[in-house]
């Protein structure tokens, strides 16, 4: 999954070290906001069976496959190339899919802007303004 900010002005163009730290505090919250959105959404529910565990308490594999990471500037959120992340995604057959990916990439850009409006009113102040 990806999803790319475009930011400019003079705030964005000084390259202060406020305003850096406040872009790679927005990637990393917006990139964990969406990793625990998603395992939010790929928590099993019980379907007329019997648990042995207590609803939510169950991870599942897939589940435990989806994985952030963030360097610098750039952030990845995936499932570990599991080999069933193509089909859980999208479906098959008359299994229309969970679509995690495309729901939570959507929910991430709309929440971005608000994220980082956040982190830069934050790098003004420590900036004086």
């Amino acid at each position: 999954m990806q999803i790319t900010a475009d930011v400019s002005g003079p705030l964005f163009r000084s390259g202060s070290k406020p305003v850096r730290k406040a872009i790679k505090n927005s990637i990393r919250e917006v990139t964990e906001l969406g990793h625990e959105r998603m395992a939010e959404r790929l928590v099993p529910r019980p379907s007329g069976v019997y648990l042995t565990v207590p609803p939510g308490t169950s991870m599942g594999h897939y589940r435990r496959s989806i994985h952030h990471m963030i360097k610098d500037d750039r952030a990845i959120i995936d499932d570990s190339n599991v080999v069933y992340g193509p089909w859980l995604e999208v479906g098959g057959g008359r299994f229309k899919g969970y679509h995690v990916f495309r729901k939570t990439r959507a929910w991430m850009q709309e929440i971005a802007p608000k994220v980082l409006q956040g982190w830069v009113k934050k790098a003004v102040r420590e900036m004086g303004g």
